[in-house]
C-alpha cells in the first residue's frame, strides 16, 4: 500500500478503514483516496462514491483520469 501511494494509485478503501490508516499513516490526508458512503454496500457506484467515481472507474480500466480532465 506504501509503494501505491507513493506511485500516486488511487485507493478505495472498501472496509476497516481505521485499521488502514492506523497500519499506514500515508493514506490520511492522501488526495486520491476514496471511501465509500455506505459502509454495509461495499459495491462501487456514482451514487455510493459521487466525488471520485469517475477517477476510480478510470484508474480500473487503466487510463486513471484525474478529476480536472472530466
Amino acid at each position: 500500500m506504501r509503494q501505491a501511494v507513493a506511485g500516486g494509485a488511487v485507493v478505495v478503501l472498501l472496509r476497516g478503514p481505521r485499521l488502514w490508516l492506523a497500519a499506514v499513516p500515508e493514506l490520511a490526508g492522501y488526495a486520491r483516496l476514496y471511501r465509500l458512503r455506505s459502509r454495509q454496500n461495499s459495491m462501487l457506484s456514482p451514487r455510493n462514491r459521487p466525488d471520485g467515481f469517475e477517477e476510480v472507474v478510470g484508474a480500473l480500466s487503466g487510463g486513471a483520469r484525474s478529476p480536472e480532465g472530466l
